[in-house]
């Protein structure tokens, strides 16, 4: 995670949206920019959203992406300085349920875990990427899910009780995360019993917090690639929670890496992109579950 000084200085790119859009827009900021991202709701109704950056991270670049993306949104670039005793946003950060008997807690709270209970402790900082987004909590309930349905070598016996999943039911199985992030969805996989995870992230920024998120949470040496060009291997399980148009420049090389027979994870799209996603893919791989939070879907494939 970038280490945050007095008086450093951060580049802010902000993007000012219509209210309704407000959620999908901070959903792409968010594969860009680990170190935070604020919310400020104008008095034409419109809402500013704003993600910062180490002073020297590609912003330009991002922001290309990002109006290519959302062409009615409003861009700017500014600097600003981090405040040290500003900790206002560690209101908005308490312990949840990500999937079932999987809690995600914040590192200066003292979360009592429950019987059937894991837990996975983040120190996120002003980080965005806590898992709150539903397209993330989709996704984290998916990978939960194909873990729970796998075959156990083991007698029912010594299997996990409640809603956690014994780690031997995916022992065994491989799991790539396309846009790791902060390394949730990793974390959620290793709890769940994938043996193999491994993650792939643009920003180096955003590589280095799952990294060290992974680490603190017993998974040291991660390993996050840049590119999904880099991956030589395939997977068992191959999640992308992306953008829909980094979803579409991606297919064949996400179709690449998941094994055959394997299960594909797309999530980062809403109801209405749907079908031009299905568009693409569904020439690769067949359909098997729409799971749905608001306008948000995730399709597992």
């Amino acid at each position: 995670m970038p280490h945050k000084t007095a008086n450093q200085r951060w580049r802010v790119l902000s993007m000012t949206v219509s209210a309704d859009k407000s959620d999908e827009v901070s959903s792409a900021l968010a594969e860009f920019s680990p170190n935070g991202i604020e919310e400020v709701m104008k008095a034409d109704g419109a809402c500013e959203l704003r993600a910062f950056f180490p002073i020297d991270s590609p912003v330009d670049d991002h922001q290309v992406t990002l109006q290519t993306a959302f062409p009615s949104a409003q861009l700017s670039l500014s600097e600003c300085e981090w405040d040290p005793s500003d900790e206002s946003w560690r209101q908005h950060f308490a312990p949840y349920e990500i999937a079932p008997g999987i809690i995600i807690a914040p590192s200066w709270e003292k979360y009592e875990a429950k019987e059937g209970e894991q837990v996975i402790t983040l120190d996120p900082g002003m980080a965005f990427g806590t898992g709150l987004h539903p397209t993330t909590r989709m996704c984290a309930r998916a990978i939960h899910e194909l873990a729970e349905s796998s075959p156990s070598p083991l007698p029912l016996s010594r299997q996990g009780r409640g809603n956690n999943v014994d780690p031997q039911r995916a022992a065994g199985r491989s799991l790539l995360d396309v846009g790791c992030g902060s390394g949730i969805l990793m974390l959620v996989a290793r709890l769940s019993g994938y043996d193999d995870i491994v993650g792939v992230e643009i920003d180096d920024d955003a590589a280095q917090v799952a990294r060290e998120n992974c680490e603190l949470n017993g998974m040291p040496g991660a390993q996050v690639w840049r590119e999904v060009s880099e991956v030589n291997g395939q997977y068992d399980v191959v999640v992308a929670n992306i953008l829909l148009t980094t979803l579409l420049s991606l297919c064949n090389d996400i179709a690449r890496i998941t094994k055959t027979g394997g299960t594909l994870i797309l999530s980062g799209i809403t109801v209405d992109q749907v079908d031009e996603i299905l568009e693409s893919y569904s020439k690769l791989f067949q359909l098997v579950e729409v799971k749905d939070s608001e306008e948000w879907r995730c399709l597992v494939m």
